[in-house]
């Protein structure tokens, strides 16, 4: 009777842990989280074909797979971002994962009017680029003691597929692209007489 206890007990402890490592397995296998409410910029059947790319329709779901590095994908239908998104994607560590807009490629109109990130300056929203069609790719590094942050900004103008994203973001999780420094000053122009 104490053997089939014991048998009894090593079997649910492996089964157990099966489970838990079953769910790390399939979770490591995520590459991106691709967040949209109403009409996607990605094609249905372009997501079915790649299962890396997890799809998710509400910020909170968004948010838990935001918990591990992944690459965070937004369609433009799912902004712009209200205070409490726009806090938390502004906050680490998710403000270090690829960032990617799907609807524009323009970064300011992305980065700046859409998702609300920090650092972000400029003209007002009227100029000829805002409405160009893409994607824009960001991401961050820690800032450095003399206070530059690296990062990496591109906007795309090309139709978003699924794959063409993926090879950005992928390589910018497994460190293959490398951010370029980025001073915090911008230089001042001075004028100069004939």
């Amino acid at each position: 009777m104490k053997q089939l206890a014991v048998i009894l007990l090593f079997l649910s402890i492996a089964g157990c842990s099966f489970n838990i490592s079953t769910k790390e397995a399939a979770t490591a296998s995520f590459k991106a989280v691709y967040f949209y409410q109403k009409e996607s910029q990605l094609s249905l059947e372009d997501l079915q074909a790649h299962p890396e790319v997890i799809v998710v329709q509400t910020f909170n779901e968004f948010k838990q797979y935001g918990k591990q590095k992944i690459a965070l994908w937004i369609d433009k239908s799912a902004t712009p971002f209200n205070s409490e998104e726009e806090r938390w994607i502004s906050e680490a560590p998710q403000t270090y994962y690829p960032i990617v807009l799907i609807g524009t490629s323009d970064t300011l109109h992305a980065f700046r009017d859409l998702l609300r990130l920090d650092g972000f300056m400029g003209p007002a929203p009227d100029y000829p680029g805002i409405n160009a069609a893409g994607f824009s790719v960001i991401q961050w590094e820690a800032k450095d003691n003399l206070g530059f942050h690296a990062l990496i900004l591109n906007g795309y103008n090309q139709k978003p597929t699924v794959q063409a994203i993926l090879e950005i973001t992928n390589a910018l999780l497994e460190g293959r692209l490398k951010p370029t420094t980025a001073a915090m000053f911008m230089p001042v122009a001075t004028a100069i007489r004939p």
